[in-house]
């Protein structure tokens, strides 16, 4: 009997770890490469130097400064951080803060 109850604690244990892994933010920042409203996208080079285009979901909360703000308002070479989600082949913005000069 305790060895049934161990089993399925433990298989419990990691079916729950496995569904908090899944849904630990992404995170990426660097500078803002480009900005496309129309195509709802944002554009990031990396501070490794990775370009990375985002969709930019339309919950998404973006801000800058952190005064709460609207995508068209993004200008490159802002400092950005992107917390994201994969969507399929798609990098999904959830959250977008940046700072202006």
């Amino acid at each position: 009997m305790r060895w049934a109850f161990f089993c399925a604690f433990g298989l419990f244990a990691t079916l729950l770890a496995a569904d908090a892994a899944q849904r630990v933010p992404n995170e990426a920042t660097g500078s803002i490469a480009a900005v496309d409203v129309t195509k709802s996208e944002l554009t990031v080079t990396t501070q490794h130097g990775q370009r990375t285009t985002f969709k930019v979901s339309r919950v998404a909360r973006i801000f800058i400064n952190n005064r709460a703000a609207r995508l068209a308002e993004l200008s490159a070479g802002d400092s950005v951080r992107v917390v994201f989600e994969a969507a399929g082949k798609d990098l999904l913005a959830t959250e977008i803060r940046a700072t202006q000069m």
